[in-house]
Parts: structure tokens; sequence; C-alpha cells
């Protein structure tokens, strides 16, 4: 679960150190991260590891679900300590479906959107408005963070 989590807060291209331990030897392995070319792929905090999952299916969220925004997560304190995030708040994005506006326009697990357009959202309910305040089918640009870094996406639903 920790490791999924590591990998899924790093961008592809970016190398994870590994300690592997078989045949009662430990190795250290450097591996480059790639992409996923196509399906789902998530990021979030597994049962058991002493952290709420903190997982919203966004069904019940509807400009989040028509963009491919599957699964989402207000960014408390203690999921951005647990994810080793830099982050101290917003949306962290665990799932996108694949194919969608969202994917098209970057959007993938591990990044926290932190506004749309001029509008700050701190929480998947303020996310969720801003975005409903909006033609999704003229777009929205979501400003994200990932590694310390904050950059522009522009998703629009296709026509």
């Amino acid at each position: 679960a920790a490791l999924r989590q590591a990998i899924a807060a790093r961008r592809p291209g970016s190398s994870v150190r590994l300690g592997l331990f078989r045949d009662r030897e430990t190795r250290e392995v450097v591996v480059e991260l790639g992409e996923v070319p196509s399906g789902t792929i998530e990021a979030g905090v597994q049962r058991g590891s002493g952290v709420p999952r903190a997982r919203t299916r966004v069904e019940e969220y509807e400009p989040l679900r028509k963009l491919g925004i599957e699964e989402a997560a207000t960014l408390s304190a203690e999921l951005a300590q647990r994810l080793g995030s830099a982050e101290k708040s917003g949306v962290l994005v665990q799932r996108v479906r694949a194919n969608s506006a969202a994917q098209a326009a970057g959007l993938r697990p591990g990044l926290v959107i932190v506004r749309v357009m001029a509008a700050a959202v701190a929480s998947v309910d303020e996310l969720a408005r801003a975005l409903a305040q909006h033609d999704l089918l003229q777009g929205v640009r979501l400003t994200v963070r990932s590694d310390g870094q904050e950059r522009f996406l522009f998703v629009r639903l296709p026509r």
C-alpha cells in the first residue's frame, strides 16, 4: 500500500529507489516510472493503514463525473503527510476514467487541484460547486500542484 501511494504521488519519468528482500538477501533497485497507457489508474490510502480512506466516489458530484474524475479526496494535513505530499490543501485526484476529458487534459492521480479558474478549492464539495458554475463545454482552467510545482490544465467536455 505504501509503495503504491509513493509511486502514485510521483510523475512519470521520475525514478524511485526500492529495497527488495528475496532469498535472504537485500537488494536496492532504481526504477523509472512510466505512464499507464489506458484503463483506470488510482492513488489512495489503503485500508488498515491507520488513516481513514478519505476517498470520495464522485457519482453524486455531476461535474466531476462528467469530466472523468472518478475518485477524489479532500486533502487534509493527515492525508498529505501519509502520502508524503508537500501540498497542504486542495483536492487530491485519486482515479481518472480512461479516455475522459480529464485524462485528455493531463489530470492524473496524485495531482492536487487547488483552483478552478480564479476560485480556490479546498474540498471535493468546493470543487464540484466551482465546476458547476462554468460551462464545461467551453472548458475551465484548473490549477494543479504536484511535487511543490504549480501548473495549469485546461479541461473541457467534447461537443
